[in-house]
């Protein structure tokens, strides 16, 4: 996980979309997302966070990881953009893929891998168990303004 600041970057959607609708947003920053005349990346167009459908619905084959992973590394590398993170490489075979690795289209001999801080400590776990429900504060009776006198009878 990693905290930002509340400046522009900061403030996105994630749309998921059909392949030439993603194509259509991507395309009008100058972004052609794809691949062999289709549709096949995903792209960060401004606040937008687009990630095609049919990437998000089947993966991408040999992708060497779940589509769980997949689905996590796409959206990641989409918002690093929106941070201002550009592409990077692949740093040796065997080794971790940055998340800003354009892996979609080749691990380069990498291993898959969806997030920015892979061997940082995961984040707390909730605990599951509610917090103790506080009852709320009674009021006390309202106190008597004057006191009462004992009366005597003649």
């Amino acid at each position: 996980m990693l905290r930002v600041g509340g400046g522009s970057g900061s403030s996105f959607t994630v749309l998921l979309a059909q392949p030439w609708t993603a194509y259509a947003l991507c395309q009008n920053i100058g972004i052609d997302i794809r691949v062999n005349g289709v549709p096949f990346t995903n792209c960060q167009a401004g606040a937008l966070i687009v990630i095609n459908s049919t990437r998000y619905v089947g993966g991408v084959g040999g992708y060497g990881a779940s589509l769980t992973v997949y689905r996590q590394y796409a959206i990641n590398h989409e918002v690093g953009h929106r941070l201002g993170h550009g592409h990077v490489s692949c740093p040796g075979p065997g080794q971790l893929a940055p998340v800003m690795q354009q892996q979609t289209i080749s691990l380069q001999g990498c291993i898959a891998n969806a997030w920015p801080y892979p061997n940082a400590a995961p984040p707390p776990t909730p605990d599951p168990t509610p917090a103790p429900t506080i009852p709320p504060a009674t009021t006390p009776p309202p106190s008597p303004t004057a006191t009462a006198q004992p009366t005597t009878e003649p």
